[in-house]
């Protein structure tokens, strides 16, 4: 979270490049590759990307990683 909230940050006006609705879509453009990427190395790669679609709640995942990045405040 840090270095997605780092990257999103604007130095020198203090405001954020990309909106919440933005980074919402950024979360669902990337969700599709990244559970791609885990079938490949959750559990040895026993489960395809479909499978694993159908094991987790994906609306509930996508969501909280968007109110992850939006109420993130470092340490």
């Amino acid at each position: 979270m840090r270095g997605i909230n780092k990257s999103n940050k604007r130095r020198s006006s203090g405001g954020f490049y990309l909106k919440p609705q933005e980074l919402a879509d950024a979360i669902e453009e990337s969700f599709i590759a990244a559970l791609k990427d885990a079938s490949e190395e959750a559990f040895g790669g026993a489960y395809d990307r479909k499978t694993l679609e159908s094991m987790i709640d994906i609306d509930a995942i996508k969501k909280e990683a968007l109110l992850s990045i939006l109420n993130y405040e470092e340490d």
